[in-house]
């Protein structure tokens, strides 16, 4: 394995001296002392980068496919320029995570200086953070292992393609409420319309050689178009388009009304639960209060019965030749039935009252 590094040079002034020169100042650097590859993904105005490092072994023998580690290059701001001339100092840092696994996927907002992280072992997590690594918002777990934005940075979808079910959650991320779910099956390409409206899929060849369609979704995973049976799907794309030319729309109200509905339902509020009851102590034979009162209501009528049974006999109470039955004996017994013997069974039973 060999050890690499992320620097970042910036170049002489346009037209001064320095880009005459072709002189090249560093700015940053990180060394990546077990990294293999890494993806390097700027932010929106270049302000941060995150480098996603992976090895394919890990010598450690804790992972099978290896491991991954994402770092953010980042500048803080400042009131003075720093030394390469321009606001702020580049820093270096680690993402936290708080679930152990590798990290599947991870993509800037393309409109904010945001980016969502998808990482942990099934079902994986996704967390959206800001360009100095705060998190902002956790969008949960699920068998996702892709985050796709929408040209506009309104709508982002969570998927698990590849070798997941294929499972899709819709997200607004700018109100941080789901808008919906929907499932496209063994699908390989994905992608938003240049509207940001419509949501393409499709399972393609050589990459599955039976079952090719294509798949027509809406912003919140409502299906409006499949063409199944397709013989060999290649390619499927959006024709080219200037996402400034489409207007940035929110969803639907009837969408977010279904939308907040959902989220309600599945996060009601504490005053909607009952109030909880007092701790008690559970009695031997986990007994509960409504069987303890029949019981007591039992012994009861069982008691001035079977007194009245025993002064008919002639006994005496308390004097009898059988040895007295304890509580549960008697319990035991009236509830098998063996308690109607004779007058003696009677006696003995009003006798351990």
């Amino acid at each position: 394995m060999r050890d690499c590094a992320v620097m970042m040079l910036r170049g002489g002034q346009q037209g001064g001296a320095e880009e005459a020169a072709g002189a090249w100042k560093t700015v940053a650097a990180m060394p990546l002392e077990e990294g293999e590859d890494a993806a390097l993904k700027w932010s929106l105005d270049a302000s941060a980068l995150l480098v996603l490092s992976t090895t394919h072994v890990d010598e450690t023998n804790e992972h099978y496919y290896g491991t991954t580690s994402l770092r953010l290059i980042g500048r803080r701001s400042g009131k003075k320029k720093a030394a390469d001339g321009a606001g702020g100092q580049w820093v270096t840092q680690d993402i936290e995570l708080d679930r152990a696994g590798p990290i599947h996927d991870v993509a800037w907002s393309p409109t904010a200086n945001e980016f969502i992280v998808v990482y942990g072992s099934m079902p994986a997590k996704a967390v959206l953070y800001n360009r100095l690594a705060e998190r902002l918002f956790s969008f949960g777990t699920g068998s996702y292992n892709s985050v796709v934005w929408a040209p506009h940075g309104r709508f982002v979808c969570l998927g698990g393609f590849g070798n997941l079910a294929g499972t899709m959650g819709f997200w607004d991320a700018s109100l941080r409420i789901p808008l919906g779910t929907a499932t496209a099956r063994c699908a390989i390409y994905r992608s938003f319309s240049p509207c940001s409206r419509f949501f393409l899929t499709a399972v393609t060849f050589p990459a599955l050689r039976v079952d090719n369609e294509l798949a027509l979704w809406r912003y919140d995973g409502t299906l409006l178009y499949r063409e199944q049976g397709i013989p060999q799907l290649f390619q499927a794309e959006w024709l080219p388009s200037n996402t400034s030319s489409w207007q940035d729309r929110s969803a639907s109200p009837a969408v977010l009304e279904r939308a907040m509905a959902s989220k309600r339902d599945t996060t009601p509020s504490q005053q909607s639960h009952p109030a909880p009851e007092p701790f008690r102590r559970a009695s031997f034979g986990l007994h509960n209060r409504a069987e303890e009162a029949r019981d007591e209501s039992e012994e009861a009528q069982d008691k001035e019965g079977k007194l009245a049974q025993c002064n008919s006999y002639g006994g005496v109470f308390g004097q009898t030749n059988q040895p007295a039955l304890s509580k549960s004996q008697l319990k035991r017994r009236r509830r098998k039935g063996k308690g109607k013997g004779g007058p003696g069974d009677e006696v003995a039973q009003a006798g351990a009252h």
